[in-house]
């Protein structure tokens, strides 16, 4: 029998990929139960946490694939948006900016393409390695990294068109 005990330890985390995947909190739980009952129906888990961890991610990620294709749209989930490689000029952020730009990093993280939002959540949510996150994906390292640095790139032009300006930085250019 399966060890669910080290399962449960990952279900609230596996709910937080599930409702970044999903956005919607009633498709998220489904998919995180269906990703419990097929890890607990496996004959053979990995002894590894770090490869349990990944493995459940990965069972996690091909439920949203199959509610994708359910609902017709797993083409458009897989679309990367590779053609859109814009330079973005790196910000630095104050500790006075930082509540701010933390509200405005929540808007622009919701405006990522799906794809790109998986990648962020699993790598700078979730902590996962970029390895980890490949494995999760089904995918080559590589490709892990390029959707990275696009999500974080289309999060800073986000960011920097957003309409939130600090008070130090309005005082600035009324002033200066």
């Amino acid at each position: 029998m399966a060890d669910t005990a080290r399962l449960t330890k990952y279900m609230q985390r596996l709910y937080g990929y599930a409702l970044a995947l999903s956005c919607d909190p009633a498709t998220a739980e489904d998919m995180v139960q269906e990703a419990y009952l097929k890890a607990l129906a496996a004959k053979h888990w990995p002894e590894d946490e770090r490869a349990l961890r990944a493995w459940l991610f990965r069972i996690l990620r091909n439920a949203f694939v199959d509610y994708l294709r359910r609902e017709r749209r797993l083409q458009s989930f897989l679309d990367d948006g590779s053609g859109d490689d814009a330079a973005i000029e790196n910000e630095v952020w104050s500790a006075a900016e930082r509540a701010l730009d933390a509200l405005t990093a929540r808007q622009a993280y919701n405006n990522l393409r799906a794809s790109h939002r998986e990648v962020v959540t699993l790598i700078d949510v979730f902590g996962l390695s970029y390895a980890e996150t490949a494995d999760v994906l089904e995918t080559p390292i590589g490709t892990v990294m390029s959707r990275l640095n696009r999500a974080r790139k289309a999060m800073l032009e986000f960011m920097a068109e957003s309409n939130v300006v600090s008070v130090r930085a309005r005082k600035r250019t009324t002033n200066g």
